[in-house]
């Protein structure tokens, strides 16, 4: 489609360059520039600060399943499972509290070492510490070794799962796996800033070119009614 057919097509286009005069239209014509540029930006900006967000979300995580792991010392002194399993609960209720957008955390014993084999050792759901888990999660998780991220829906929530072992003696040659550290978070706690800063400046943005199409409007009357 050619210059020519996309004037010719759509009418208030064709109003615009054959109405007015050229003051009239080159304001018109910057102002939709403008908002052209400001959509790119808006939508890089999205990206960007999408990006960021994840990142500083998952260093969050991190953190908070490292300052779980740093328990190791307090809980190798205790030799009472169960006892050790009370210990991270306090830990796991201590450092969620509070934290926006957290849908649960939880320590999967996975080696009998935490209060229980195939048992959560701890939950932000107090009912479910020292209950079973289902064998099918526990042969999901049992092999993870690393960070792992992923994308879940609960409950018709988008949210996003990480899961960190929870390892004793790390860092040495003894260092043994003994648990699995999971927390999840809504992807509106996350993401959810950026979607709405999007729509206000967007909502501004229709705003102006609504404000700019009004004066078009009010100047080209103007003009007309000086002709007459």
């Amino acid at each position: 489609m050619t210059i020519y057919q996309l004037v010719d097509k759509y009418n208030f286009i064709k109003k615009i360059v054959t109405t007015g005069g050229i003051k009239l239209k080159w304001s018109f014509l910057i102002s939709g520039l403008i908002l052209i540029v400001i959509s790119i930006f808006l939508v890089v900006f999205f990206f960007i600060g999408r990006e960021m967000l994840l990142r500083a979300n998952d260093r969050l995580c991190k953190s908070l399943a490292n300052s779980i792991s740093a328990t190791e010392g307090v809980i190798t002194a205790e030799k009472k499972e169960f006892k050790r399993s009370l210990i991270l609960q306090d830990m796991l209720q201590s450092i969620s509290s509070g934290v926006d957008g957290l849908v649960y955390a939880t320590i999967y014993d996975l080696s009998g070492s935490l209060g229980g084999k195939m048992k959560y050792s701890a939950h932000t759901n107090i009912k479910k510490q020292g209950t079973w888990i289902y064998k099918k999660l526990f042969n999901e998780i049992k092999n993870i070794t690393e960070f792992e991220k992923k994308k879940i829906i609960i409950d018709a929530v988008k949210c996003f799962q990480y899961r960190v072992p929870f390892k004793f003696f790390k860092g040495s040659k003894s260092e043994t796996t003994v648990g699995l550290v999971e927390i999840v978070f809504t992807e509106e706690s996350v993401t959810g800033i950026i979607r709405w800063l999007l729509l206000f400046i967007a909502t501004l943005e229709g705003l102006n070119l609504i404000i700019c199409w009004i004066i078009y409007e009010r100047n080209l009357n103007c003009q007309n009614t000086f002709h007459q």
